[in-house]
Order: C-alpha cells, then structure tokens, then sequence
C-alpha cells in the first residue's frame, strides 16, 4: 500500500569445516599503485602454498616467487615485484 517500499535480501554463505580445510586456492591481485602487487588468497587452512609466476601460458616455465602460508580462515598474502608487463601467478599446495 505504501509507495515507497524497499526490501533488503542478506545472504550470507557458510562455508563447512571440511570445505574451509580442502577447499583450492583462489588468488587476487591487488595493485599497490608503486610497481609493485599484493597478492591476496584464499586456500585451505594451515597449508602452506608455493607462489609461481611465468610469462607464457602456451609454454609454461614456472618460476617459484616464495612460499606463504594461510592462516586459521584459509587466508594468505604474498607481496609481488611486478617489473614484467604481462605474468600470470598460481598457487600450488606444498605436500608435506
């Protein structure tokens, strides 16, 4: 009845233990706007993640930048020196 109605829908997602403890790493870049970038992701807790970048994904040379682990969230940063104009970045799981 009233002309001026609003609805706000919040959904929120939970994610399960066993998800949170297994899930694949997804990464973000974050320009830090002086050359260089923040990489931020979100992986499985606790583990420990190898950070690689290569200039070519048709044939990939994988280079190993470091390791970073995620905290108790999955969450994880790893700062990168971003002198190459194009590169492309993956996480791989460190097993132990």
């Amino acid at each position: 009845t009233s002309k001026r109605e609003s609805i706000t829908i919040t959904n929120m997602i939970t994610f399960t233990p066993e998800f949170v403890a297994n899930r694949p790493a997804t990464l973000y870049l974050d320009n830090q706007g002086n050359g260089s970038l923040l990489m931020r992701g979100l992986g499985a807790t606790a583990r420990t993640y190898e950070i690689e970048a290569t200039d070519d994904l048709v044939n990939p040379n994988w280079t190993v930048l470091g390791n970073t682990t995620a905290d108790g969230n999955g969450r994880f940063i790893f700062p990168i020196s971003q002198t190459i104009p194009k590169r492309f970045f993956r996480a791989r799981e460190v097993l132990q």
